[in-house]
């Protein structure tokens, strides 16, 4: 009988503390969050011809006016939102793009798994050297790096190539995104 006791109290014991995978989480992102911070960093390269050029991007947000509402297992997004592509051409000097999104809009599923969000869409698009990273197919991972009652930080790594003539562009963005709720 003793030992029976002691196997109930383990099972127990371990199905607590598995825990519910993430549905805390759920709970605490249900709802409307603005954007007030979107930064990155990473690549592009373009092969032609058997050879590759390749400079470092980083990017920032200006203006923003981006909210993101979360439902339980789904999203909708809307607003708009600028952005500056920072790029390093041949010559090591700096070329800025601006990229303006208004009535920017979207929606998806997404689900938490401790502390990874699985979306079946990006949250933002954004578009480099003629790569829509916001058009990728199927499940985006991003990291949970924080969230609160009031703040949510996202991280996320995208990599895309696109064909664009005889040229092959790939990028290589990792993206920090700051949230606020309202």
């Amino acid at each position: 009988m003793k030992i029976s006791k002691i196997f109930l109290f383990c099972v127990v014991l371990f199905l607590v503390s598995c825990g519910d995978n993430g549905s805390e989480s759920i709970e605490m992102l249900i709802g409307s969050w603005d954007l007030e911070q979107l930064t990155g960093d990473g690549t592009v390269s373009i092969e032609k011809d058997g050879s590759t050029t390749e400079s470092d991007i980083a990017v920032s947000s200006g203006e923003v006016s981006y909210v993101i509402t979360f439902t339980e297992g789904s999203y909708v997004t809307a607003g708009s939102y600028n952005i500056t592509n920072e790029t390093l051409d041949d010559n090591g000097s700096k070329v800025f793009e601006p990229l303006i999104y208004t009535n920017a809009s979207g929606s998806g599923t997404y689900k938490i798994n401790d502390e990874i969000m699985i979306s079946g869409g990006a949250f933002l698009g954004i578009k480099i050297s003629g790569v829509n990273l916001g058009l990728m197919a199927g499940e985006q991972e991003s990291t949970l790096e924080s969230l609160s009652a009031d703040e949510l930080i996202l991280t996320n790594t995208q990599e895309k190539s696109l064909m664009q003539g005889d040229s092959t562009v790939t990028v290589v963005l990792s993206t920090r995104s700051v949230w606020t709720k309202r």
